[in-house]
């Protein structure tokens, strides 16, 4: 009977594996032309994006502040055999912003997706009272300012070669609110409402629009390398990025991710603000004590 059982699940496994491979394999054919450019591809999320579809054959930019960086990863990304461009960029800056916006418009071949990764969060979660103005303000412009910006260029692109994908890497923070990272949380919020009102826009000319709302993922942003059943690689991110459906704007791909946003968003604001207060204040205690290690 056992011996049974097992087999039955191991069936169920893999098919769920075949099924999912091919939900990827539907998502990347809807991209008509194998190009790509990532944002933020130094590290984290953006460069597992660049192995991910360097892998299968798409064309990439690599575009980071860090030119030594990225060339260590374009020499990466030599076994593929695909073509892989770095465009140095500071995206935090209206100069970085327009460069990569001009280099965009005056690429010989159609853009196929776009992968909006650069991002930066709090160095420590504070309350609003607390936290440095200029920090608030380099969020705003990066999240905000700057992506509507490139947001905007790049769907002029789109809609002159009637499709493309635009990615735009926001958070579940975005969804459930985040006190101690209330900046960070309400510009992913102002993302993922950005795209969901751009993605209905541009329908007419075929070009998708989606926002990624992961919660927790090991990069250098959040500070951890660790794998956890909530805080997962980015390699896992990505690939359960490209076979999860793409039917919403909103796309939380992971399992867990989904589950834990399903269990917050059905509690009372209250609860859940409570809630989501408490679990910071222990995050923050944690961070404090690395970077005190760090600095030692």
């Amino acid at each position: 009977m056992m011996k049974c059982i097992l087999t039955v699940v191991s069936i169920l496994i893999v098919m769920k594996v075949i099924s999912l491979k091919g939900r990827a394999k539907r998502n990347l054919n809807t991209i008509k032309h194998k190009t790509a450019v990532i944002t933020g591809a130094s590290s984290g999320i953006g460069m597992a994006f660049a192995k991910y579809l360097a892998k299968r054959g798409f064309e990439l930019t690599l575009v980071a502040r860090s030119k030594k960086v990225l060339e260590e990863l374009q020499e990466k990304l030599k076994e593929y055999k695909v073509s892989v461009s770095i465009f140095e960029a500071d995206l935090s800056t209206n100069a970085g912003t327009n460069s990569l916006i001009e280099y965009v418009n005056k690429m010989e071949k159609p853009l196929g997706a776009f992968f909006n990764c650069a991002g930066i969060t709090h160095k420590i979660p504070e309350a609003l009272v607390d936290l440095p103005r200029e920090e608030n303000e380099n969020i705003i412009n990066l999240h905000v300012m700057q992506a509507t910006h490139l947001a905007q260029a790049i769907n002029v692109v789109f809609k002159k070669q009637k499709s493309g994908l635009f990615v735009q890497m926001a958070s579940g923070l975005g969804i459930v609110t985040m006190p101690l990272l209330s900046v960070y949380a309400a510009s992913k919020t102002y993302l993922i409402t950005l795209m969901r009102a751009i993605n209905e826009e541009s329908r007419a000319f075929n070009a998708r629009f989606i926002a990624a709302c992961p919660f927790w993922v090991s990069t250098p942003m959040t500070m951890t390398k660790k794998t956890t059943s909530t805080f997962i690689q980015p390699e896992t991110f990505v690939s359960d990025f490209f076979a999860d459906s793409w039917k919403k704007t909103i796309v939380n791909p992971h399992s867990t991710h989904k589950l834990v946003e399903k269990m917050l968003m059905a509690m009372p604001e209250g609860m859940r603000m409570n809630k989501l207060y408490a679990d910071m204040i222990g995050t923050r205690r944690g961070i404090i004590k690395k970077l005190n290690r760090m600095n030692q």
